[in-house]
């Protein structure tokens, strides 16, 4: 709640109806409230970016790639079916507010049933950054986002800085 803006790196990896969609690096920046920036920088999109501003063009995405059609810009539902093809979340819904929901949810989930299980695995390191590595797995049919969900919260900011999550069938639902 106390974070207004950020920048960062996606690595993404996206299961969708059993089809992996990989993005490996993504410069995103985020303002609040509702404002987000999108670039692919590597991989098949390479060049492509995304913007978004919560009450501007009419409130759908910005979208253009560069190469021979660089100078076609698109306006897309961000909850379209062109937005949402490689994602299970939109545009809109993406960033810590959002893996903080789902954290909060599931915990508070977890605290109200006693269903499943959450505990800290251990401390490690992810690109130079300390972080403890805690690892969560719950029931299907209690309403939890996944069967099982690994967390890295960077120990210096208490910010997760990872996530993968895996379904009731224990395949890669997402990683981000």
């Amino acid at each position: 709640k106390n974070v207004s803006d950020f920048t960062c790196r996606l690595e993404k990896t996206v299961n969708k109806g059993g089809r992996i969609y990989y993005d490996p690096d993504i410069l995103v920046k985020y303002k609040k409230p509702g404002h987000y920036y999108f670039r692919w920088q590597e991989g098949e999109f390479r060049g492509r970016e995304v913007i978004f501003v919560a009450g501007k063009n009419n409130d759908k995405l910005v979208a253009h790639s560069e190469g021979f059609f660089k100078f076609i810009t698109l306006y897309l539902d961000p909850e379209g079916r062109a937005a949402m093809k490689r994602n299970h979340h939109p545009l809109t819904e993406s960033g810590l507010e959002k893996v903080m929901k789902i954290i909060e949810r599931d915990y508070t989930q977890f605290k109200k049933t006693g269903s499943g299980r959450i505990q800290l695995l251990e401390e490690t390191s992810i690109d130079g950054k300390q972080v403890w590595v805690i690892h969560c797995e719950f029931p299907e049919n209690r309403d939890f986002y996944a069967h099982r969900i690994i967390l890295y919260f960077d120990r210096e900011l208490n910010l997760p800085i990872k996530i993968t999550s895996f379904d009731w069938e224990e395949s890669l639902y997402e990683e981000y």
